[in-house]
């Protein structure tokens, strides 16, 4: 049809369903880093930002991933800067320090979305150019 929906045969995967699940696979193992390595240093929030990253590398990396596993679900298109900021403020950050809620929510908000568009694969529903709703 002409609205970007790309069926899948019944029984098989197609390439744009086998890319977007290793994405989400990608995304859910950079959140699983995340959380291990707040539990092992809850500082790590503060010290990877303050000290240019050297003390939170792999935190860092993780939230680097998963910035890019947003723009590669995105049909590979580059985020805006805008897009960029804006994803990488629902990520823990410094400013949640105090707020261990605040940084479980938004964990979970990845999490929730990126289950989503693996439940929608796994389903065997019809696969959009636009798996995170954004257009």
């Amino acid at each position: 049809s002409g609205l970007g929906i790309v069926p899948t045969p019944s029984g098989q995967t197609s390439q744009a369903a086998q890319t977007t699940k290793a994405n989400v696979e990608s995304g859910l193992k950079a959140l699983d880093k995340i959380e291990s390595e707040l539990k092992r240093d809850p500082s790590v929030l503060l010290r990877s930002f303050v000290t240019g990253g050297l003390a939170g590398r792999t935190f860092i990396t993780a939230r680097s991933e998963i910035i890019d596993v947003l723009s590669r679900l995105r049909t590979g298109a580059a985020l805006t800067e805008n897009e960029e900021k804006f994803y990488k403020g629902q990520l823990p950050n410094q400013k949640d320090l105090l707020s261990p809620e605040t940084i479980k929510y938004k964990i979970n908000l990845y999490r929730e979305l990126f289950n989503r568009i693996s439940s929608s694969q796994l389903s065997n529903q019809n696969i959009t150019n636009d798996p995170l709703n954004i257009r």
